[in-house]
């Protein structure tokens, strides 16, 4: 190795068989930020909420062409609208104010009694399905404790079926502003084109755009059919984590994109 030019040395020693550049693993990478990168962290998040705060009426007006869809066609009625201040901007929002009745005693305790049955059961589950079991359980857990809450306290609720979406919708507003700044933290730094980060931002935007009003819709129909006592599972289990999750998928998919220095990844070749 040592009669061998210097600039073949690295490359055989980080080769693979088929004469390829073995990228360093990322947990041994040092991310150096480059002036594009540093600059694109803070002007993009800035640049994209700017421009959600000023396309906020074209979004209230998608979402209400969503809702007054699936409402017309199901209850033959239209959505709601709550005046709502965001950011000094003056707008009504839109939700579907279904209301939903309070959960009889019979109904809370079948409930109760069907999820403790099922979680017996869970146990013999087999092993390959252990993902879909722990969510079954985790399922079970909260509507089981949602069946205990309305033994302790059955004339108690915190929330009306439209309170709590006027709510989840207002934090779904919010949301859209807070994608980009996530972003600046953990995309705009890598080393991607301009193009790049643009697109996985208009990519996720875009998603919430038309997930947010079908899922809180099918939220309002759920809840509305079977009674408020689903409302914790459909909030905890079915909410903000599941926007959580695609959050994270769209920005895996985006990380997964080749880099500027899509062969060199830490060896300085």
């Amino acid at each position: 190795m040592s009669n061998l030019p210097k600039k073949l040395n690295p490359a055989l020693r980080y080769g693979n068989t088929k004469g390829k550049i073995i990228p360093m693993h990322h947990a041994f990478k040092t991310l150096h930020l480059n002036r594009v990168s540093r600059v694109s962290a803070v002007v993009l998040p800035v640049l994209f909420m700017a421009l959600v705060w000023l396309f906020l009426p074209w979004i209230f007006d998608v979402w209400d062409g969503i809702f007054n869809f699936w409402l017309e066609r199901i209850y033959h009625m239209r959505a709601s609208y709550w005046p709502v201040n965001i950011l000094g901007q003056d707008l009504a929002i839109p939700y579907p104010a279904l209301e939903a009745d309070a959960p009889s005693h019979f109904m809370v305790q079948m409930n109760f009694w069907i999820c403790l049955l099922v979680l017996a059961i869970s146990i013999v589950f087999p092993l390959r399905g252990a993902p879909l079991t722990y969510l079954l359980r985790t399922a079970l857990l909260i509507q089981g404790s949602a069946s205990i809450d309305r033994m302790v306290s059955p004339d108690f609720f915190p929330y009306t079926l439209p309170i709590y979406l006027l709510d989840a919708m207002i934090q779904c507003v919010y949301m859209l502003f807070l994608i980009p700044v996530i972003l600046g933290f953990v995309y705009y730094i890598f080393d991607f084109t301009i193009w790049r980060k643009v697109l996985i931002t208009c990519l996720t935007i875009g998603y919430f755009l038309i997930a947010v009003p079908c899922q809180y819709m099918l939220h309002a129909y759920f809840i509305h059919e079977w009674t408020l006592l689903f409302l914790p599972l459909m909030y905890i289990l079915f909410g903000i984590v599941i926007d959580v999750l695609m959050f994270v998928s769209i920005y895996s998919y985006g990380m997964s994109w080749r880099s500027r220095k899509e062969a060199l990844q830490g060896r300085g070749l």
